[in-house]
């Protein structure tokens, strides 16, 4: 939610008359998450799928160089949108306890969906390597890349889960 849908723009990836006028909050102070969560989506799947018209190298590269967690990501965050954002845990058992042959035909038949939500990190991806640039330029310098950690509601606890501390049931 922290790509900047201007520089979209700038690669023809969107029209601005098709943002300019979304709601995503209008207090200055302060983020709507809900908001942005509920409209912004829209709009990123629209760039995505003229990403896909013509995906270059890059994207490849990024898929390949990202397999380590990005499938399993991009799988959880289509079932997550199925339940209607529900935390896994309330999901149906069959999604919730991660069965590989599930998993696997729900992302067969899902392939499209997924595929969107790749390139939606490979836009995020972009952008961040641009900004982190940019900072370097400045001599500031940042370690890493965006913190992150594993809430229960997660793809890394929902892909392995035999690595956390759950309940047995889950």
């Amino acid at each position: 939610y922290y790509i900047d849908l201007d520089i979209l723009s700038e690669e023809k990836l969107l029209k601005k008359e098709e943002y300019i006028n979304v709601d995503f909050g209008n207090d200055n102070r302060r983020v709507d998450y809900e908001k942005i969560i509920k409209n912004k989506k829209k709009v990123l799947k629209l760039a995505a799928e003229r990403f896909l018209l013509n995906k270059d190298k890059e994207y490849d590269d990024f898929i390949k160089d990202s397999d380590y967690f990005l499938n399993e990501y991009c799988i959880f965050t289509v079932i997550k949108e199925r339940y209607g954002g529900l935390l896994f845990n309330d999901w149906d058992k069959i999604h919730r306890l991660h069965y590989d042959d599930v998993i696997n035909e729900f992302a067969v038949q899902n392939a499209h969906d997924i595929e969107i939500e790749k390139v939606i990190q490979y836009l995020f991806f972009k952008q961040w390597l641009k900004l982190k640039k940019y900072a370097n330029e400045k001599n500031v310098y940042i370690i890493g890349d965006m913190p992150i950690y594993s809430p229960q509601d997660s793809a890394e606890v929902f892909a392995k889960y035999k690595n956390f501390l759950l309940d047995a049931d889950r």
